[in-house]
């Protein structure tokens, strides 16, 4: 008995003991699940970005909460000290600035606020000539005063302002004449007048008797 071979054809086939074998090829494999991982991947990526503006916007939101009470509190230092200065504006009235003035100041009270004030002045009065306004030529005696105020919030914002102002004094005695009310000055025979005239009222003069070498103030006619 005899075994016939024969060779490969153009297909690649041979054959042995009279079957057929084809030739082993590549297998491919479909990747199961690719698209499941690929949406999960941009859901994770998704997730991460919409976490992140949430959390700018968060921050922001609180920046600017915090930016707004520290500005209330800043505005509300600031009007304490304006009324601690109306004050000391009201007790100058009588002319000087007195520790019992400093003593009667009243701390400013404001809603939702806990108010604190320190006033106080510094040093002794010091003597210096007035270089402008209405007074320009005088000296007066100035005090510095050191005036902070404090504003706190119930949520602990604080704030405080902080001033130094000049208390200051001119002294009577360096006016001829320093009147409160209306002021007439009608002497009759004619007068020469040498020092400073002021009255805080009305100034009446006679304009053929009297000559005046020095200035006359008034806040009225």
């Amino acid at each position: 008995m005899r075994t016939s071979h024969k060779a490969p054809g153009a297909d690649g086939r041979k054959t042995q003991h009279g079957r057929a074998i084809a030739p082993e090829r590549g297998i491919t494999r479909t990747r199961q699940g690719f698209a499941l991982e690929a949406a999960l991947l941009l859901l994770v990526m998704f997730s991460i970005i919409i976490l992140a503006g949430l959390s700018a916007v968060s921050t922001m939101a609180k920046t600017s909460s915090a930016d707004y009470r520290a500005s209330r509190a800043s505005y509300a230092a600031e009007g304490g000290a304006d009324d601690i200065m109306s004050q000391l504006d009201a007790a100058m009235q009588d002319g000087i600035i007195s520790g019992q003035d400093i003593a009667q100041l009243q701390t400013p009270a404001l809603t939702g606020y806990r108010i604190t004030q320190t006033t106080q002045t510094t040093g002794v009065p010091i003597s210096r000539t007035i270089s402008s306004g209405p007074f320009a030529g005088l000296y007066s005696l100035n005090q510095p005063i050191d005036i902070s105020v404090s504003a706190r919030d119930s949520s602990g914002n604080k704030a405080t302002a902080v001033l130094s102002v000049n208390a200051q004094t001119i002294p009577l005695f360096q006016f001829g004449v320093f009147y409160e009310s209306d002021l007439e000055i009608l002497p009759g025979a004619p007068m020469t007048f040498v020092g400073w005239v002021h009255t805080n009222g009305n100034l009446y003069l006679s304009t053929s008797s009297v000559n005046f070498q020095s200035q006359l103030t008034t806040p009225d006619s």
